[in-house]
C-alpha cells in the first residue's frame, strides 16, 4: 500500500481521558504501531495552555517525550497543533537533538484559515513535515475553498488532510472532497475519519483505492464519541486480504488486551444512538449528547431539535452558545 497509515490513538483518544495516559500504555502503543506497520504515531496535542486535569500528552513537551522512548524512522512521531490553542513558539527547530517530533498537523476551522496558513509556513521553516488538517470539511464554503486555493505558499505543506469530523461521510464523499482539493492545487490528500454511522472502514478503503497520501486509525477505535477506524482492522485487512507483509495486527491486538479493554470500560467510546444521530445529521456529537442528557425529550423531539441546533450553533462545540438548548 502506497498510502501511509497514521495512528492517532493518543491524540484523539485523549479527548476521552484528558490525555491522562499511563506512560507504559503509550510506550507499548507506539511499539505496537511500529511493529504493526504504521508510518506515523500521533502522540498528542501541543496546546499552549493546559487546563486543570489535562495530562502531559495534551502538551507533549519535547524533553518529556524524549524521556519515554526514541522513535524509529519507520514510525515517525507527530503532534497536532490546534489553531487558536497552540503557539508556533512552542515548537523548536526540527532536529533529533531538540525534538522527537517529525510531523505536525495543523488543525483549523474555516474561520481561522489565515492563521493556519501562517502556522504551516512557520513550521515548514523550522524543518517539520506539515499537514494542514481541515476540521469539519463538510462545513467549508466555496469562499473558504477559494481562500485555500489562493494561498500563495500552499506548497509548503506535505499534505492537506480533511476530517469527517461528524462521521457523516460515505465513500462518494471521499471522492468528492479529494477531487475538490485536487482542483485547488493539492496532490497529497489525507483522511481523518470518524465512525458515527460505521462507515470509517469503507471510507478508508475508498481513500486507499483513490491513492490518498495518508489515512488515520486508532487502537481499538479509541476516539471522541463513536471513535475512529480501528487500527487492528485496517492492518489486519492489509495483511490478510492483500497479503501485505508490512502489516501485522497481532501487535495491536496484544496491546488492546493489555491496556485498551480496561480503558474502554473506564472511558467508553464507540457506537451509540447519540453518535448515530450526530452522523446522520452531520453535527458535532456533543450537541446531541447534551440533548440526551436533558432526558426530557422524546426521540422525535430530539430529531427535530438537532436540525435547529445545526442551523444556529457554531461548527465547533460551544456549550455556552445561547438559544440552542431551550
Amino acid at each position: 500500500m502506497d498510502t501511509k497509515l497514521l495512528d492517532c490513538t493518543i491524540r484523539d483518544g485523549g479527548h476521552l481521558n484528558g490525555w491522562n495516559f499511563d506512560e507504559e500504555c503509550v510506550k507499548a502503543s507506539y511499539s505496537a504501531a511500529l511493529k504493526a506497520g504504521a508510518d506515523y504515531f500521533e502522540i498528542g496535542y501541543r496546546f499552549k495552555n493546559i487546563s486543570s486535569g489535562m495530562g502531559k500528552f495534551a502538551k507533549c513537551d519535547d524533553d518529556y517525550i524524549m524521556s519515554l522512548f526514541t522513535p524509529e524512522k519507520q514510525c515517525k512521531l507527530s503532534v497536532m497543533a490546534d489553531v487558536g490553542k497552540s503557539d508556533i513558539n512552542d515548537f523548536k527547530y526540527c532536529s533529533p537533538e531538540l525534538t522527537p517530533i517529525t510531523l505536525v498537523r495543523v488543525a483549523t476551522y474555516p474561520d481561522k484559515l489565515n492563521t493556519a496558513f501562517d502556522f504551516c509556513e512557520g513550521l515548514k521553516q523550522k524543518g517539520y513535515e506539515v499537514f494542514l488538517n481541515l476540521m469539519a470539511v463538510s462545513e467549508y464554503t466555496e469562499r473558504d475553498f477559494k481562500k485555500i486555493e489562493d494561498w500563495k505558499n500552499k506548497d509548503c505543506i506535505d499534505s492537506v488532510c480533511f476530517a469527517d469530523s461528524f462521521g457523516s461521510f460515505i465513500p462518494q464523499d471521499i471522492v468528492k472532497y479529494k477531487n475538490k482539493l485536487k482542483s485547488l492545487g493539492f496532490n497529497n490528500i489525507s483522511l481523518h475519519s470518524h465512525n458515527n454511522i460505521q462507515m470509517a472502514f469503507a471510507n478508508t478503503l475508498k481513500a486507499v483505492e483513490e491513492g490518498f497520501y495518508c489515512v488515520d486509525a486508532s487502537i481499538y477505535g479509541m476516539g471522541r464519541g463513536s471513535g475512529n477506524l480501528p487500527a487492528e482492522i485496517i492492518t489486519g485487512y492489509l495483511a490478510k486480504l492483500l497479503k501485505n507483509d508490512n502489516y501485522n495486527p497481532v501487535y495491536y491486538i496484544d496491546v488492546i488486551r493489555k491496556f485498551y479493554i480496561k480503558l474502554k470500560k473506564e472511558t467508553p467510546w464507540g457506537y451509540t444512538m447519540e453518535s448515530l444521530i450526530g452522523g446522520l445529521k452531520n453535527i458535532h456529537p456533543y450537541y446531541v449528547d447534551g440533548l440526551f442528557k436533558k432526558d426530557i425529550l422524546t426521540t422525535d423531539e430530539i430529531w427535530e431539535k438537532v436540525d435547529l441546533i445545526k442551523k444556529n450553533a457554531p461548527i465547533y462545540f460551544d456549550e455556552n452558545e445561547t438559544g440552542i438548548w431551550q
